[in-house]
């Protein structure tokens, strides 16, 4: 077995895996999102390369949870829990409707 590595010249062999008569392959693969809104939104897919209108689902993130504790904090509960029921404090995930595939997120 004999397959290249593209590495920085500058790191060690032992780190590279590098023994006489093998090689370790190291492949870095960088996803690119696309700017997407808080609607669904009209894109060519990443993974299945169609043209689609992607399936939103909102998200809670940390600053949800936070905004809510705070709110919990200072006797507002009942406005806590509507942070969960609108879409005013969580992101928006974008996913392809044909194959499920992950496009983008926008943050509120």
């Amino acid at each position: 077995m004999h397959v290249s590595v593209s590495l920085s010249n500058d790191m060690p062999l032992a780190i590279l895996g590098y023994w006489p008569d093998s090689f370790v392959s190291v492949y870095f693969i960088k996803m690119s999102t696309q700017p997407v809104g808080p609607e669904p939104v009209n894109v060519v897919c990443p993974s299945c390369h169609q043209q689609v209108v992607t399936r939103t689902e909102p998200k809670a993130t940390t600053k949800t949870h936070l905004i809510a504790l705070i709110m919990c904090l200072t006797c507002l509960w009942p406005c806590a829990c509507c942070l969960y029921c609108t879409q005013c404090a969580r992101n928006t995930e974008h996913f392809c409707p044909s194959c499920n595939a992950f496009v983008g997120t926008y943050e509120r």
